[in-house]
């Protein structure tokens, strides 16, 4: 794996649109810049904060599924 120094940059463009237009991710060494394709205004989100954004998300999906299976097993509870 290379690690990415301050100073360099990795621009790939994705197969995600919005608004037809499709969306370019850059790397830097803390941060993720997006920007849509053909424009120049950029959004820049700390590395960190997408990590804490996504492991929020599996907490809330683990959260889910377990009151999914607790409704589940009332339910079968009460069938009996």
């Amino acid at each position: 794996m290379t690690i990415l120094s301050v100073n360099a940059k990795v621009t790939r463009e994705t197969r995600a649109t919005y608004r037809g237009r499709a969306v370019v991710v850059e790397l830097t060494g803390h941060e993720i810049t997006l920007r849509l394709k053909g424009r120049r205004h950029r959004v820049g989100v700390p590395i960190l904060a997408v990590l804490d954004l996504g492991y929020k998300m599996l907490a809330r999906e683990a959260a889910a599924e377990k009151k999914e299976a607790k409704r589940a097993g009332r339910k079968r509870t009460n069938a009996n």
